[in-house]
């Protein structure tokens, strides 16, 4: 689920995913927590905002049972920590690998005797 959320990301929300922190929020979430950009989490992160007025649909979440990607990650953060940080992260750097190596296929094929 998050990594049909990451394929959609623009390089840029990339790279405020790979250089901000994120956390997960307890369920109902907190004042305090909403309000704390150390809190963000990894849609407002992505997206740079303050609070987590928007929400993103995917019909597929609500085929598995989860609405949106932020209550998506709420809940792996909430199983597995820090550690589903360093997962993500490691995705959008496979994404970005995989972009690269795409584009330049083609000009090492036409290089190559």
């Amino acid at each position: 689920m998050i990594g049909h959320f990451l394929a959609t990301l623009t390089p840029e929300q990339e790279d405020r995913i790979l250089t901000g922190t994120m956390k997960g929020y307890s369920l109902p979430p907190t004042v305090g927590e909403m309000l704390d950009p150390a809190h963000f989490c990894l849609v407002q992160r992505a997206d740079g905002q303050r609070l987590r007025a928007k929400v993103v649909r995917w019909p597929r979440f609500l085929v598995w049972g989860c609405d949106s990607a932020m209550m998506r990650y709420d809940d792996l953060y909430a199983k597995y920590g820090d550690r589903i940080n360093v997962m993500i992260r490691n995705r959008i750097l496979r994404n970005r690998l995989w972009r690269t190596l795409k584009n330049t296929s083609g000009q090492l094929a036409q290089v190559a005797p």
